[in-house]
């Protein structure tokens, strides 16, 4: 089986022929800074930095000159985001197959959490995402992950409305991990995560029978931190 990182290089020196890949045919076709495979490769490496220190270090990497944050951003328009979607999942879906990663007691810890992202305050991301702040005016959404703190892989990633409940993006995170084959996983949330609505939600998208959500992830208890004491 080949590693993430293989895979990965692989779908770069493949992408011209991934018509799903570009809005236009024609878009990202040239071999210049901002085609496709460079393109691709800069938006798949971590960014832990601004996009332009980002984007200067990796042209700097192969011993070229940098692009503009600008001419980055408009040349991201011509992807795809469900073709970057894919990248990810591929990455996780070989992630979760692998063996040799640091479990917990033989089972994957996840934890589940989800926080707000500001966004640029335009009016098309105002209707899509919503507004926060005291006068509801700032670009906002709701970011949501399921992260092995163990194995440092995010399995799941989820973007939505500001106004939507974590817990909403947590069952769909629940309901990948299944896909994955990741039942009897340990998951953390935090304490008002698992509300009895939360727990007894039925899972008909991926359970036929009538079996309560963290059950069709094989959970079988169910423990507050605060209810653990330590040794005296």
């Amino acid at each position: 089986m080949m590693t993430i990182v293989e895979s990965t290089q692989k779908a770069i020196a493949e992408c011209l022929g991934n018509i799903k890949l570009r809005i236009k045919p024609t878009a990202l076709v040239r071999s210049r800074k901002l085609g496709a495979k460079r393109l691709l490769g800069l938006i798949l490496s971590r960014m832990y930095k601004a996009l332009q220190l980002e984007s200067d270090d990796y042209y700097d990497e192969l011993g070229e000159d940098p692009v503009s944050r600008q001419a980055l951003s408009q040349a991201r328009q011509y992807l795809y985001p469900e073709c970057i979607r894919e990248f990810f999942d591929m990455a996780a879906k070989i992630a979760a197959e692998d063996e040799t990663l640091d479990c917990y007691r033989g089972m994957r810890l996840i934890a589940i959490d989800g926080s707000d992202i500001a966004l640029e305050n335009s009016e098309e991301l105002k209707s899509k995402f919503g507004c926060s702040g005291p006068n509801k005016d700032a670009a906002t959404a709701l970011a949501s992950i399921a992260y092995g703190p163990l194995d440092h892989v995010i399995y799941d990633c989820r973007i939505d409305k500001y106004e939507k409940d974590e817990r909403e993006l947590a069952k769909l995170h629940v309901e990948r991990l299944c896909e994955l084959g990741l039942r009897g996983s340990l998951l953390l949330f935090y304490r008002w995560y698992p509300s009895a609505e939360f727990i007894e939600s039925k899972a008909a998208s991926y359970t036929k029978s009538r079996r309560a959500l963290l059950s069709a992830l094989g959970c079988g208890n169910l423990l507050r931190s605060h209810q653990i004491q330590a040794p005296a």
